[in-house]
């Protein structure tokens, strides 16, 4: 665990490290709760953005999920585990609407950033396309 310069560990990072103990010990709303505090005390950081995000998502908030992992991922682009989540979260492997037109919107054109590069590659192996990217997913 990383401290500050004096030698004392930052409150978030005790927020967070509490709140991923009670995920696995399987307490889901106390795990929330610490990654809530951790979020007022450290907004900023990807990986509190991503523990508060996933836990809203696995409750069925979509709206906060997705706020929440999108700020994850555009903090730490190499965050990898919140793009995967993000795109749980848009519906992409399910008939959610707003998932299904993301997807196609970035099967049938180019990607325009890294964000949408990693959807296209996730969808891909995910639904087994093989052929070019404009071609339009069976429904």
């Amino acid at each position: 665990m990383q401290t500050r310069s004096d030698g004392v560990v930052e409150p978030w990072r005790g927020e967070l490290r509490r709140g991923l103990e009670r995920l696995r010990d399987g307490e889901f709303a106390d795990a929330e709760a610490h990654f809530a505090r951790a979020h007022r005390m450290a907004p900023d950081r990807a990986e509190v953005c991503f523990a508060l995000g996933r836990e809203r998502l696995r409750r069925g908030d979509f709206d906060q999920a997705e706020v929440l992992l999108r700020q994850a991922w555009q903090l730490d682009p190499s965050l990898v585990s919140a793009a995967a989540f993000l795109a749980r979260c848009l519906g992409v492997d399910t008939p959610r609407s707003k998932g299904r037109r993301v997807t196609y919107n970035i099967v049938t054109g180019v990607p325009r950033n890294r964000q949408e590069e990693l959807e296209l590659e996730w969808f891909r192996e995910r639904h087994g396309f093989k052929g070019p990217s404009n071609h339009e997913p069976d429904r």
